[in-house]
C-alpha cells in the first residue's frame, strides 16, 4: 500500500504556514502581559498547542489530497467451457467422445499452475462443473456469454476455450 500526502499548491506554502504559524505564536505569547507571568511550562505547552492549531488550519486551508494506492497482483482467469448438447453425441466419433474427458483434464491442470481456471458446461443452460453426459437438448451460445459476462464482468479473464462441434441451434 502506497499513502502519499498532496496539495494542488506548491510545497512552498507549507512552508510559509509553518513559519506564519511560528511567528503568530510568538507574537501572541510575547505581548501579552498576563502570559509572561505564566510558569514556563504551562505558557510552552499553550504555545506547542497554539502552533499546532494554526498550522493544521493553514494546512487544511491548503485543500490537501492523501491518495493511497493499493496494488493486487491477481491471476488471469481462463474459462473452460464444454458443449453438453445431444449433437455432440451423435455427430462424432466415440474414440474422440472418450479421450475429450481426460484432454480437458488434462489441460485444466496445466493451466491452472499460472491460471485461476473456472470451468463450465453448457447446452440450454449453463452450470458451474464439467458434464460430459451429453444430454441437453440444444446449444446456446448466447446464454454462455451472457452467463459468463454476469459471472466475471470486471474481472481479470485471459481466455475462454470452448469446446464443441459447433452446431448451434438457440442463440
Amino acid at each position: 500500500m502506497n499513502i502519499s500526502f498532496d496539495t494542488p499548491y506548491a510545497g512552498l506554502l507549507v512552508g510559509l504556514s509553518l513559519l506564519f504559524s511560528v511567528i503568530i505564536t510568538y507574537w501572541f505569547y510575547i505581548r501579552d502581559k498576563k502570559l509572561i507571568d505564566m510558569k514556563r511550562i504551562v505558557r510552552n505547552i499553550l504555545m506547542i498547542f497554539r502552533f499546532v492549531s494554526i498550522f493544521i488550519i493553514l494546512i487544511l486551508i491548503l485543500s490537501p489530497i492523501i491518495n493511497s494506492i493499493s496494488t493486487y497482483i491477481e491471476k488471469p482467469i481462463i474459462i473452460i467451457a464444454n458443449d453438453n448438447s445431444e449433437s455432440i453425441k451423435i455427430n462424432s466419433d466415440s474414440t474422440l467422445l472418450k479421450k475429450l474427458p481426460s484432454s480437458i483434464d488434462s489441460i485444466v491442470n496445466q493451466l491452472s499452475e499460472n491460471y485461476d481456471v473456472k470451468t463450465l458446461s453448457f447446452s440450454n443452460k449453463v452450470e458451474d462443473t464439467l458434464k460430459y453426459s451429453y444430454d441437453g437438448k440444444i446449444t446456446s451460445f448466447s446464454n454462455l456469454f451472457k452467463e459468463i459476462e454476469s459471472r466475471y464482468s470486471n474481472q481479470n479473464i485471459g481466455a475462454l476455450i470452448i469446446t464443441s462441434d459447433g452446431i448451434y441451434n438457440e442463440g
